[in-house]
């Protein structure tokens, strides 16, 4: 059982992109692409940090604070 949960851990497609775009709508559509792929990423620091990033230059303090914390751990 312990493998097919690193199977799905393992599945996480995202690859983060720098510098952030500078247009608020194109950040927030890839703020929804990496919500929807969340659960294949739950153990992937990279998707956090990108995904902390916009929502930090979103504004979202709030949700960045959990999402970089999570990146760290």
């Amino acid at each position: 059982m312990l493998l097919a949960f690193s199977r799905v851990w393992a599945a996480c497609e995202v690859q983060p992109h720098y510098p952030l775009p500078q247009d608020p709508s194109t950040q927030q559509s890839i703020l929804v692409q990496l919500q929807s792929v969340q659960d294949q990423c739950l153990r992937n620091s990279h998707y956090y940090a990108w995904r902390g990033a916009l929502e930090l230059s979103l504004g979202q303090n709030h949700a960045a604070i959990e999402s970089l914390e999570r990146a760290l751990l």
